[in-house]
């Protein structure tokens, strides 16, 4: 068979399994939720909102990610008011083909309800390559209940899942895995600002380091917006996320 060939599939065993972690990492973490009184970030301007100064609006934020400067997927964080609550929906779309055939496919959607006391509800659905995850959760009381039809979990409020769009997280030591339904323990810690250079600009952010059950680096601007993320898969891969729509909004 050619050289060519046998490298060319190699190369995505290597990628798959890489995806597989990498899916993992960024799936243990959590931005700001619809009272910014619970937000950590002291550099957050108060009455600021995470997507713009109008809280009621609708508004869209679309990542690029990529895998050794290969984008390999896209992940969209779309937000909406609705009742006096904040919706907010996730959904990640990541396809490797060789030669025009797909060897691997990932869907991840969730939703979830934001109010004036953090997640109130939880739907998540995860499709790695065919094995297929799903669970639903409810605020109940403190506590907020989930199940994926076999196993009931609780834990108690305030609960954050790892969809990063919430800066609140970054004042936890827990989050709620969404690829697993299970809660993580994770260490964050601020530190400082620097110049992040994507999407042919520059824009000052805040880097925060991730530790613990997962290792990562992730970005905020000034008002609490997820603005990229990078970490190292176990084949030594590094995996990036890097909004495409975010450059300028900085303060």
């Amino acid at each position: 068979s050619s050289p060519v060939i046998v490298s060319l599939f190699i190369n995505v065993s290597v990628t798959r399994v890489s995806l597989k972690r990498a899916k993992q990492l960024y799936h243990t973490t959590g931005f700001l939720d619809l009272f910014l009184a619970l937000l950590p970030v002291q550099r957050l301007a108060a009455g600021q909102s995470p997507f713009g100064a109008h809280p009621e609006s609708s508004e869209q934020r679309h990542f690029d990610i990529y895998r050794e400067g290969k984008q390999i997927g896209t992940h969209t964080i779309s937000r909406r008011s609705l009742d006096n609550r904040l919706v907010v929906e996730a959904r990640t779309r990541i396809s490797i083909k060789l030669l025009g055939i797909e060897l691997y496919r990932f869907r991840y959607d969730t939703r979830e309800v934001w109010d004036g006391d953090g997640l109130l509800q939880l739907v998540a659905s995860v499709d790695d390559d065919g094995e297929q995850i799903s669970f639903e959760g409810q605020r109940t009381g403190d506590r907020f209940v989930w199940s994926d039809g076999r196993t009931e979990s609780s834990h108690a409020m305030p609960v954050y899942p790892t969809n990063h769009w919430n800066a609140g997280v970054l004042g936890q030591n827990a989050v709620l895995n969404t690829l697993t339904g299970k809660i993580n323990n994770v260490t964050i810690m601020d530190e400082g600002r620097e110049t992040l250079d994507y999407a042919g600009s520059s824009q000052p952010a805040s880097r925060y380091r991730y530790d613990g059950e997962l290792q990562l680096v992730s970005w905020y601007d000034s008002q609490g917006r997820w603005l990229a993320m990078r970490f190292t898969t176990d084949d030594g891969s590094t995996i990036e996320y890097r909004c495409r729509n975010c450059t300028g909004q900085d303060a």
